[in-house]
Parts: structure tokens; sequence; C-alpha cells
């Protein structure tokens, strides 16, 4: 039973690989030719700057990656911290939806929120956990979507039993 677990193992270690090594690869590549190519137009400054706002948004896709490769390695290790605070819910979805606004122009993509069923905008939660998992989920369906397409989020609140409690589920739909 112990050799099968391992090799299962093995082999999903093995495709996690695979698939982060990609992932690396391709902000990687992109941070070093937009550098040659921002060094070879220093006398053109709107160039330059276009090639230092690529290689911003890349390093922030590869420190993204990284990090996300470090929450694995906590996650397998059994080291994941879960800090609740209380926070604004609204705030998180506005940001979001900032940071995530210059991909959906780029590929001109129609982008709607609905968080129109929302009573309770203070919640308690690990902040930056549910954002990640919210950034992770829409930045995929950003990149998977083929241009012209369309992306929404919706966000809906259900009371539980406990009258201080509610359930928020969060849903992200593209075509």
């Amino acid at each position: 039973q112990a050799v099968p677990a391992a090799q299962a193992a093995n082999y999903a270690k093995k495709e996690f690989l695979n698939g982060m090594s990609h992932e690396i690869r391709t902000p990687l590549n992109a941070i070093i030719g937009l550098t040659s190519l921002g060094l070879s137009h220093l006398d053109n400054r709107e160039r330059l700057r276009s090639c230092l706002v690529r290689i911003d948004q890349s390093s922030s896709r590869l420190l993204s990656i990284i990090n996300d490769i470090l929450d694995m390695s906590r996650i397998e290790s059994g080291k994941v911290d879960v800090h609740e605070t209380p926070t604004h819910l609204f705030e998180i979805i506005h940001e979001i939806e900032r940071e995530v606004r210059p991909d959906l122009q780029a590929k001109n993509l129609k982008f709607e929120i609905d968080y129109a069923d929302i009573k309770d905008e203070e919640v308690v939660c690990d902040r930056d956990c549910l954002k990640q998992a919210l950034m992770k989920i829409l930045s995929n369906s950003v990149k998977f979507t083929n241009e012209g397409g369309s992306v929404s989020m919706s966000v809906r609140e259900t009371p539980l039993s406990k009258s201080s409690y509610a359930a928020y589920e969060f849903r992200i739909k593209d075509n």
C-alpha cells in the first residue's frame, strides 16, 4: 500500500514542479527580454517607461508564483497560520478589482461584480488568505478567457444559525 501511495505522491510532485517551472519561466523571460529592450531604448522615454511597467508586472507575477510555492510547502508541512482580523469585505473586493483591472483592459474583457445582497460588510477573516485565494481564481479566469470575453464575480451572504455568523459565497465566472 505504501509503494503506490509514494509513487502517486512522487508523480504529483513531479507534475507540480513541471507546472511551476513553466509558470516561473514565463515572467522571468519577460523580465529578461524587457530589460534588454529597455536598455536598448534608453533615449526613448516612452518606450523605456512601457518596458519598466511590464517588468514591474512580470516581477509581481513571479513573486506571486514563488509565494504560492512557499505556501504549498507550508500547507504540506502543516504550518499554515490563519490570522483572523476584523476587515471590511468591500475593501478587499475593490483592491482585487484594482489589481486585476490592467489585465482585464489589456484583453478587452468585460468585468462585473455583484455584491448587492451583502448585509454585513464588516467581517472577521484572514484578509490576506481571502484576497490571495480570490486573486488566484480571478487571475486564472482572466488568463484563460479569450480577448473580448467577460468575467464576473458575485458575492452572496447567507445567515447562519448563530446570529453573529454568516457564510459568504464567492463565485467567479467567465466564458
